[in-house]
């Protein structure tokens, strides 16, 4: 099909690491050498096998695989993923001579190679190569156009200027046939609104024409977040104190509102979960660039987890709601926590990738599934074992991601 091509994921499986590299020659005409550009792509098919990333001097892969290569079974077991191949591996014995079907600049070849010793009398025997699962790549002009994604996990994606729904779960992409207003937006019951003007001037206006009209006693402060087909919003009624309201976007009502203790500080922005019936709540005290959390009732706005409940999460970052009951966050010492909301447990865990600043992670909600933005790519990776992290956006622009779930328009 036009458009499409292998994609391999991020995550490296090294094997022989430890080996010396081979000396370095001459270097040929750098023409020859740099590849062409490969452009912005979507890799949300299955697994197509495991790519060779390079193979080491010494080892069985030595003059038979190349980098390229596409591995796709072993003695007639398909390995469509690095996981496969890792299996396949911790059942085979080192000396054993296997099969592997491969695809070669596309072409199916079948070579045979010895396996040799792991590195530690304990581990695998080892082919010799570096890794990574191989995917399919849909380019943004073969991307089907949709008006959204029927998952309740899906984001919207603003990526090289256009519109997309983005399900970390399926793997799905849609491209949305929608006039992107000027970020910054929020998405709330198919439409993106932003806020334009300031103070008492300040309007709520849809990509649509549609305004949200508000009470003439009510000063917009900013957009904090949507649940469901509702905005949440930071206002002020006249007395000079923040408070944050749910706001229907048909008539303009608060629906409820809730004023923050003057301690608190400050409304920062909330994450709806996926049944649209809770908010965690992001306040920023006075004299502070410490976040801290709350967690308020979608349908009156009363607090369900105070701050002190949530203390795990103080001075660091909430992701979203990993699950029902649960919210992944960060905490002030860089660790990586699911905060229970119903009893208040903290359990550590661990991310797929390592966490740097410049990431940006979403919990999904269906209490496996994370989505990570590291430059310009977005992988959809897993807390659970057996969930592979997985590219879903390659080489992208990537403009920004609605930490909402609401992939619909």
């Amino acid at each position: 099909m036009r458009g499409r091509a292998l994609v391999v994921s991020l995550v490296v499986i090294t094997a022989c690491a430890t080996q010396t590299a081979p000396p370095r020659g001459t270097l040929p005409d750098i023409a020859s050498v740099v590849p062409p550009a490969r452009p912005c792509a979507f890799a949300v098919g299955p697994a197509r096998g495991v790519s060779v990333n390079s193979t080491f001097p010494g080892t069985a892969a030595e003059g038979v695989l190349r980098p390229g290569d596409v591995i796709v079974a072993i003695d007639g077991m398909e390995t469509l993923s690095d996981t496969q191949l890792r299996d396949f591996l911790t059942d085979a014995e080192a000396g054993q001579e296997i099969s592997v079907e491969i695809l070669r600049e596309n072409e199916a070849e079948t070579v045979s190679l010895v396996l040799g010793a792991g590195v530690e009398e304990s581990s695998a025997p080892m082919i010799g190569v570096t890794i990574t699962t191989a995917y399919e790549e849909l380019v943004a002009e073969d991307v089907p156009v949709g008006e959204g994604l029927a998952g309740s996990h899906s984001r919207l994606a603003l990526i090289g200027g256009d519109l997309y729904a983005l399900d970390p779960v399926e793997p799905e992409v849609v491209a949305l046939d929608v006039e992107v207003p000027e970020l910054p937006w929020l998405a709330a019951g198919g439409t993106l609104y932003r806020v334009e003007g300031a103070g008492s001037e300040a309007l709520i206006v849809g990509h649509d024409g549609t305004d949200v009209p508000l009470a003439s006693d009510v000063a917009l402060i900013g957009l904090l977040g949507s649940l469901g087909d509702r905005l949440v919003a930071a206002v002020d009624r006249g007395d000079g104190q923040t408070i944050v309201a749910l706001l229907d976007t048909d008539s303009g009502e608060m629906v409820w509102e809730y004023r923050p203790q003057a301690s608190l500080g400050d409304p920062l922005g909330t994450i709806s979960d996926v049944a649209a019936s809770r908010l965690i709540l992001g306040l920023v005290p006075a004299n502070s660039e410490s976040a801290t959390f709350q967690v308020l009732s979608g349908v009156d706005g009363s607090v369900l987890a105070a701050t002190e409940d949530l203390v795990a999460l103080s001075g660091g970052r909430a992701f979203g709601w990993f699950d029902d009951d649960s919210i992944l966050g960060q905490g002030a010492d860089s660790n990586i926590v699911l905060v229970d909301t119903s009893t208040g447990r903290v359990s550590g865990v661990s991310l797929p990738v390592p966490l740097r600043p410049e990431l940006r992670v979403w919990a999904v909600g269906d209490g496996t599934h994370v989505l990570i933005q590291d430059g310009n790519t977005v992988l959809s990776a897993g807390l659970g074992t057996g969930v592979e992290t997985r590219p879903l956006v390659a080489r992208c622009q990537i403009d920004y991601i609605d930490q909402i779930g609401t992939g619909r328009t």
